[in-house]
């Protein structure tokens, strides 16, 4: 309950941000980075959280650093990689709008896998 409660307010405290951040005089490809950036904090927060109280529940309340690690793997091993792996194969064969519409739907998992990343193995 009370993870839920916190990820409810982060919302709640990141979205207005960006709401009223639209209006000023940044550009959108920052907007769009804020966004990502925000995403993957959040992903990665509610990960985090599962992971840890499943870490606690098996070994009786015991808290060791390593289980943040555990969280991070989706973004390293699944996430960010294919993120690439798939932005290349589009640049590469597929053309026109198309493909740059699905390469940067690539980009933008790429940045939300690297946030996730950054999120549990550095904070």
């Amino acid at each position: 309950m009370k993870s839920s409660i916190k990820h409810i307010s982060a919302l709640a405290f990141y979205l207005p941000a960006l709401v009223t951040s639209v209006g000023s005089q940044r550009s959108l490809p920052v907007h769009l980075l804020i966004f990502v950036i925000k995403v993957g904090t959040i992903y990665g927060g509610i990960l985090s959280d599962k992971v840890i109280v499943r870490s606690h529940r098996k070994r009786g309340g015991e808290w060791h650093a390593k289980d943040r690690l555990k969280a991070a793997i989706p973004g390293v091993l699944v996430i960010a990689p294919l993120s690439v792996l798939f932005s290349g194969l589009l640049t590469e064969y597929v053309p026109g709008k198309v493909g740059l519409v699905l390469d940067l739907v690539c980009l933008f998992f790429n940045g939300v896998g690297v946030s996730m990343i950054i999120k549990l193995t550095v904070l």
